[in-house]
């Protein structure tokens, strides 16, 4: 059953991993592409709210191993890479990938999270740019 679990949580997390990095392009300032991480995983949100509750779900279980997951590691690769060209340019603060996931990205995750189980799933343009530019200043160069 655990199996299952996996491989439903693994197909999920990389649609949501490909969809969110679609934009990211070397020839991008490391602000644009941290922009299009956000507004893209805020679009992939409202477009599929179920799948992205059920990987948050999956995340702090015991039932899906995260790290152990092959599909997942092109998109860790890419991420790794902005993250390194991003560190050496100095426009963000050296940190580790987990840190820049946990510092830039989780505050998105858990106001989805929140906002989509109490059904009221639209924000405003004004709070997105609020924790946006948040979450950038506390990872910027």
């Amino acid at each position: 059953m655990n199996d299952m679990f996996q491989v439903i949580n693994d197909e999920i997390t990389s649609d949501f991993f490909e969809f969110i990095s679609k934009d990211l392009g070397e020839d991008k300032s490391v602000k644009t592409n941290f922009d299009s991480l956000w507004e893209a995983a805020y679009e992939y949100c409202s477009k599929f709210p179920r799948e992205f509750i059920f990987t948050r779900r999956m995340t702090y279980s015991c039932i899906v191993q995260q790290d152990e997951s092959e599909s997942l590691k092109p998109f860790y690769e890419k991420l790794d890479d902005f993250l390194a060209k991003a560190i050496a340019d100095g426009a963000m603060k050296e940190m580790s990938l987990m840190n820049f996931v946990y510092i830039a990205l989780s505050p998105l995750y858990g106001i989805m999270k929140s906002t989509i189980e109490n059904g009221k799933f639209y924000m405003q343009s004004d709070d997105l740019e609020l924790y946006k530019s948040t979450s950038w200043n506390a990872i910027k160069g």
